[in-house]
């Protein structure tokens, strides 16, 4: 509406360049949680075993997320379909 504003792909070309350098920002920060998340898991499956002395730390949706998504990918990743494989251990 402005009559001295003629060329609008300037402020629109800066506003996504702003909006994609933020984005990546965040994503790149939640990212790293993930990372830091996944490497308290293992930490606590190496240094703990489940038992009343020593158990784990980690939530039970997480170790079953885990135990179903091994599952999975060693369905998805064997080569014979008939041999039976075991999940990788938590």
């Amino acid at each position: 509406t402005k009559s001295e504003l003629h060329f609008y792909a300037v402020p629109v070309l800066l506003v996504c360049v702003f909006a994609y350098f933020v984005a990546h920002c965040f994503l790149s920060v939640y990212e790293m949680v993930i990372d830091a998340l996944l490497l308290c898991f293992v930490a606590d499956v190496d240094d703990n075993d489940g038992t009343d002395g020593r158990p784990y730390y980690a939530s039970d949706k997480l170790r079953k997320y885990i135990e179903e998504t091994s599952t999975e990918l060693n369905l998805l990743t064997r080569k014979d379909k008939t041999e039976e494989t075991e999940p990788a251990q938590i």
